[in-house]
């Protein structure tokens, strides 16, 4: 058999008699990217926390830097989902007979 049978999770390979389990080369990997995407992204935003004005065009507010980032990027993707949305239904429709 393959397995040992005694339940053990996926991505952990049971070691020997002591007990102790071994990890998987992958979910170590993620475990460190995620490790080292977190570290960027707190000091992404300590890098990113002074007040800035945002001028808009009837006034204008004064915000962190951070959330001036993190909204412009939100729509940037949301607009570009969007444009791919409207793109495609044009081709169906332009497909279609």
């Amino acid at each position: 058999m393959a397995g040992s049978g005694r339940g053990s999770k996926p991505g952990l390979a049971h070691q020997g008699g002591t007990g102790a389990q071994k990890r998987n080369p992958r979910d170590i990997a993620r475990m460190v990217g995620a490790a080292v995407i977190l570290v960027y992204l707190i000091a992404f935003i300590v890098e990113n926390s002074q007040t800035v004005e945002v001028h808009f065009v009837f006034w204008s507010a004064h915000v962190s830097l951070i959330w001036a980032l993190l909204i412009a990027a939100v729509l940037g993707v949301l607009f570009d989902r969007l444009v791919i949305l409207m793109r495609r239904r044009r081709q169906k429709a332009d497909s279609q007979p």
